[in-house]
């Protein structure tokens, strides 16, 4: 395999540089291309995009050290929040079959058993420029009433993905050589989330999902972000089938 050198943040990161953990698209945007993307640049707080360095993965990204979505959610400040690029890891889903029913909520700390941990570090190649959307299978996750049994469910999954504003001078960077990036690029989808055919007249606009913003100094829109407001949304995953609530 084929590797790059580039530069990523060492060390811990807290109580000056924003960073985000977010969705690379945005929840607000269509369901095909040309896609909105999320952004961690914050005009007002005088940051543009070229300040941040962006790491993406097929997956969710966590800290193996501490809940790092609960410690929003106990009402601490994220910009106090000690984060380090050495406890993130992307629990990676891409080939990776996951439970389609219903499940405990699993260790914040820890990927499920179904998913890979790999070091969020090592993904550095892939960024917000090159990350595409990817396919994640869940085992029994759909009903076909052809057949009267579940079925596997694919769905297409937008990465996650991490901005740190690199330009800051309290953030250090150190040299690393990483694997390159590895695209696959799919193609257009033929039909949206709620299984309905793209393009056609008898589609309705989408179902609202209900949001509630918790007052905080922290924000986010589809994560975790060091400054702004929490929002703890249910997911239309969740209100249709789950019904459990998760923060993104």
């Amino acid at each position: 395999m084929s590797s790059i050198a580039t530069a990523v943040p060492s060390g811990t990161i807290s109580g000056g540089p924003d960073w985000c953990v977010l969705d690379l698209l945005s929840a607000f945007g269509q369901t095909q291309a040309p896609w909105k993307y999320n952004e961690c640049a914050n005009a007002t707080e005088g940051t543009a995009a070229d300040d941040f360095q962006t790491i993406c993965c097929d997956g969710n990204i966590i800290d193996t050290t501490q809940d790092m979505y609960g410690f929003a959610r106990r009402g601490q400040t994220m910009r106090n929040y000690p984060l380090d690029l050495e406890n993130l890891v992307c629990c990676r889903e891409a080939g990776q079959r996951q439970m389609g029913g219903i499940v405990p909520f699993s260790n914040p700390t820890r990927c499920d058993a179904v998913l890979k941990p790999t070091p969020l570090a090592s993904l550095a190649a892939t960024n917000t420029k090159n990350a595409v959307p990817y396919l994640a299978t869940f085992e029994s996750g759909r009903w076909d009433s052809a057949i009267s049994m579940n079925v596997d469910w694919i769905r297409t999954e937008t990465p996650k993905c991490l901005w740190v504003q690199t330009t800051h001078p309290d953030v250090t960077m150190v040299d690393v050589r990483v694997p390159a990036a590895a695209i696959t690029t799919l193609p257009p989808p033929t039909t949206d989330a709620f299984g309905r055919v793209i393009g056609s007249t008898t589609n309705r606009p989408p179902i609202s999902v209900p949001t509630t913003t918790v007052r905080s100094p922290t924000s986010s829109s589809a994560g975790v972000k060091s400054t702004g407001t929490v929002k703890v949304r249910l997911s239309a995953l969740a209100a249709l089938a789950l019904g459990l609530l998760v923060v993104v």
